[in-house]
């Protein structure tokens, strides 16, 4: 993967002999350095252009959903230390130099690591059990059951992954952490190292992140030069090749071991069987930036923030029909309603609230009489629509859900791996039924054919991402059936925003 992108990076592209030599070069098949080469949208071959993240899903959800990124406005409130001061996850963002040991450290970065340190292994997974930490990567797992995990097992080389192949329609609070605050998840990878008895680190990320690449690489080269990462614990920075299933840790396992980015058969955990066999912690960014902050406050200040199943700050990126889209760092248990009125400074003007898209592409839309949601695992999961890795897309009244839909559709056909016929075929009938209800030949028939085919990939599919790559869609058609009726069956765009032309 690395010499792909060096000859990406070096040439514009990669020619189909150079692919060979490669693969002769490293004592590889040809097929399995044709077969990298292909499947990452940040490879193209000579001849056929530069491949781009199809069909550019941020700017079509911007354009049908007002889906802006802006990662560079943080905010955080809410959350304070013991002694009153205002802390969070992202209390440094913005206020330090990114790259810079000593800023951080200035800052009170490094204080959870050197008490980790001073600790057995086991008494910090216990810390970060009593803690109640979920993941804030989208399932919500308990960190210190999987931290334990891999504790137990016997193995002599260990690792530790931050995984930052964000790739959710609408999130971004990835990219600001590791622009404005790298070190804090440095150090939360240190801490899971010591507790996992691990010596190597790895952060990937997307290779779309190119900025932020260097920013981290910075601060690795700072934290290793200073010793700050403790002894034995080096970290590296991988560039992932551009999918969104690598966003799921076996495939980004996988990607990391040079073949396509398609998920694995679990079991074997990748507690017990990771990369290149050897036994494997994967935590997202977010999780790993809040882990400092229980060694250094306790793990009861962590546990009283929130509700009792989900506790600690959420770290949100808001977009769409908002005043003031960005990151924001809230409390678990806030309301929709509070994050959109309180962090957001409302809706937009002229704009009414319609829906909140969350959970990313495999996530849901929720009607605007749901702004009252708290924001945990539970009661979003309740709701009807996932959490996710914490990514709010606000829509407002003017919105077209059909088009809205066919944007998430456009994007579950184009990143699905291919690996199973239910999601390779299935996401692209639904694009093609969405597409049908855009134009004139719209029909109650390609509503039937959505929810067959939702069906049917959620009960056959490989994977989480072919089980759910239809839930948008199917959402957006249970909460307004209205709007999908008129285009069905009056073969009118309520939204004005549909030719419902032929196409």
């Amino acid at each position: 993967m690395p010499a792909l992108a060096q000859l990406q990076r070096r040439h514009g592209s990669i020619e189909n002999g150079v692919i060979a030599a490669l693969a002769r070069s490293l004592g590889l098949p040809e097929s399995k350095a044709y077969a990298a080469a292909t499947f990452y949208s940040s490879f193209a071959l000579a001849g056929d252009g530069q491949k781009v993240r199809p069909p550019a899903l941020d700017a079509a959800l911007e354009s049908v959903m007002g889906a802006e990124r802006a990662p560079e406005a943080i905010r955080s409130w809410g959350i304070t230390a013991p002694d009153g001061r205002p802390d969070g996850a992202l209390a440094r963002c913005g206020a330090i130099r990114p790259e810079s040991v000593d800023d951080y450290r200035a800052a009170g970065g490094y204080e959870g690591l050197r008490v980790a340190l001073a600790m057995p292994a086991e008494a910090v997974v216990e810390t970060v059990r009593a803690a109640r930490l979920r993941g804030r990567g989208g399932a919500g797992f308990p960190t210190a059951a999987k931290w334990d995990h891999a504790r137990t097992v016997i193995a002599p080389a260990k690792v530790v992954i931050c995984n930052a192949a964000e790739g959710d329609p609408g999130a971004f609070a990835d990219l600001a952490i590791l622009r404005q605050d790298p070190h804090g998840v440095l150090e939360g990878m240190a801490i899971a190292a010591h507790a996992v008895g691990a010596a190597r680190g790895i952060v990937y990320i997307r290779s779309e992140y190119e900025e932020a690449i260097e920013t981290v690489r910075g601060a690795v080269r700072e934290a290793s030069d200073s010793g700050a990462l403790g002894p034995g614990f080096t970290v590296e920075v991988f560039s992932g090749g551009g999918r969104y299933v690598c966003g799921d840790e076996t495939a980004l396992l996988n990607s990391m071991e040079g073949a396509p980015g398609r998920p694995r058969l679990r079991p074997p955990l990748p507690t017990e069987h990771g990369l290149w066999g050897r036994p494997t912690v994967v935590d997202n960014v977010k999780t790993l930036a809040l882990v400092p902050l229980i060694l250094r406050h306790g793990p009861e200040w962590f546990a009283s923030i929130g509700p009792a199943a989900t506790t600690g700050p959420a770290i949100l990126a808001v977009s769409g029909f908002v005043r003031r889209p960005g990151v924001v760092e809230v409390p678990m248990g806030f309301t929709l309603r509070q994050v959109i009125e309180q962090g957001c400074g409302g809706m937009a003007d002229g704009a009414e609230l319609k829906a909140i898209q969350t959970g990313g592409p495999l996530g849901a839309f929720l009607s605007a009489d749901a702004v009252d949601t708290p924001i945990c695992f539970d009661a979003m999961k309740a709701a009807g629509s996932p959490l996710g890795s914490g990514g709010l897309i606000v829509v407002d009244h003017r919105t077209c859900m059909v088009a809205s839909s066919r944007a998430f559709a456009e994007f579950a056909a184009a990143e699905s791996c291919g690996h199973c016929a239910p999601c390779r075929l299935g996401t692209r009938q639904v694009l093609l039924a969405l597409r049908n209800l855009m134009g004139a030949g719209a029909s109650g028939a390609d509503l039937r054919l959505i929810e067959r085919m939702e069906a049917a990939m959620r009960s056959s599919s490989f994977c989480a991402y072919g089980r759910s790559a239809a839930s948008v869609v199917l959402s957006a058609i249970r909460v307004f059936p209205d709007e999908f009726a008129a285009h069905a069956v009056e073969r009118r765009c309520p939204a004005d925003w549909c030719s419902m032309e032929a196409s």
